[in-house]
């Protein structure tokens, strides 16, 4: 994929996103969006990718380009980006929608169980009426599909304090969801022992879950790491859904 070989050329070079942006002359953010898959680069600027990386247009595209007398290479490199283009912008419609399909289950979740607290304070009889209701109601807005995901969870200790990490991300690498506990809740800030926030946007688990080990370690703290198999409800459109 286009994307990750952006970013597998650019690492092997030992390039930051900042050092490969000033060579080709645009903004750091620019680099991130292709390494993300949220942008495409144009024709005139693959070209410029592939002779700083010494490698084929096809090769950084994933697919070879046959020459072609009739049509030149910049017109079928334009078609491949289109093609591209149009598979983001799908991929993007996908996500905010199983993102929107979250927070009303969410929203639904609590209305149900605020529901069945109301439902405790009744009588016995209402109660148990109620109850059943409330249960009705939760199963039928029970999400209907699901990935298959993974659930990375950091139990560090670090300057004799806790920071607790959990990462939950799907089979293939992109996080569907991060929280974190720490004893000084108040005053913590992952952004102090990482670029948090911008690995975060980045939407890879493992780039977060190696930089926060590397940190705790090498500031002489502990990391006792575990990772279970989860399934998470998403909306019917997230790549790789699958229909309870």
């Amino acid at each position: 994929m286009l994307s990750e070989n952006i970013r597998t050329l650019r690492k092997q070079r030992g390039m930051s996103q900042e050092t490969l942006a000033q060579q080709l002359n645009v903004v750091r953010q620019t680099v991130s969006k292709w390494e993300k898959g949220l942008s495409v680069p144009d024709a005139d600027m693959l070209v410029r990718l592939s002779e700083l990386f010494e490698v084929p247009v096809g090769d950084l595209l994933g697919e070879k380009i046959e020459a072609n007398e009739d049509v030149p290479d910049v017109r079928q490199i334009a078609t491949q980006l289109a093609l591209l283009n149009d598979q983001l912008a799908a991929q993007a419609t996908r996500r905010r929608n199983a993102i929107k399909g979250g927070l009303v289950a969410l929203g639904i979740s609590l209305v149900v169980t605020f529901a069945l607290v109301a439902a405790m304070n009744c009588s016995a009889h209402e109660t148990g009426s109620r109850q059943d209701t409330a249960t009705t109601a939760s199963a039928e807005v029970t999400a209907e599909y699901y990935v298959e995901a993974r659930q990375t969870s950091l139990d560090c200790m670090l300057n004799d304090k806790s920071y607790y990490f959990v990462i939950c991300y799907d089979k293939s690498g992109y996080i569907l969801w991060a929280s974190y506990v720490a004893d000084d809740m108040e005053e913590f800030d992952p952004n102090e022992w990482i670029n948090y926030e911008d690995l975060m946007l980045d939407e890879r688990a493992q780039p977060v879950i190696d930089a926060l080990v590397e940190y705790v370690e090498s500031h002489g703290g502990t990391v006792r790491q575990s990772t279970d198999d989860v399934e998470e409800p998403v909306d019917a459109g997230y790549p790789g859904a699958i229909q309870r």
